[in-house]
């Protein structure tokens, strides 16, 4: 019976330090380093990855779902918000010209990809489509042609 209540305890100690108090260093050990984002415009959430220049050479913006008050599952990125936000993060100069794949789109069952390939970058956005055939940007992703991203 002693034998048991000693197993016992010293299982419970091992689960107890897991499920109590997770560090930054803990969860850093485990996962990796942690991903910078940036909070470009209300709940539109900026992540880049850099060349061994220091350049940004792709950039995923997408939606922050949580809220203060819950999720909201509905907030998409508009159509008006991805046009400033890319004009402020690639300007038309840099972009370059419109390559002959420009706005090439594909979907599959509700989700949907369209491509907008300029002479310097890529920009993909991902999307779901409403029944009534309303496209819903989720996710935007800006990839720079002319730059390697570095290698983890």
């Amino acid at each position: 019976m002693r034998i048991r209540f000693l197993i016992i305890g010293f299982a419970l100690a091992l689960t107890s330090t897991s499920v109590y108090g997770q560090t930054s260093s803990d969860l850093e050990k485990k996962y990796g380093t942690p991903v910078k984002a940036f909070e470009v415009h209300r709940g539109v959430l900026l992540l880049a990855k850099y060349a061994e220049s220091g350049q940004v050479c792709e950039m995923v913006l997408e939606n922050r779902h949580k809220t203060e008050s819950g999720f909201d599952l509905d907030e998409m990125l508009t159509d008006d918000v991805l046009e400033r936000l890319i004009d402020e993060l690639v300007p038309a100069s840099e972009r370059g010209r419109r390559d002959s794949s420009y706005g090439w789109s594909m979907a599959l069952g509700q989700s949907t990809q369209t491509n907008y390939s300029y002479e310097n970058v890529e920009i993909i956005s991902g999307g779901v489509r409403s029944p009534d055939k309303v496209e819903k940007n989720m996710v935007i992703l800006i990839r720079w042609k002319n730059r390697q991203c570095k290698q983890k």
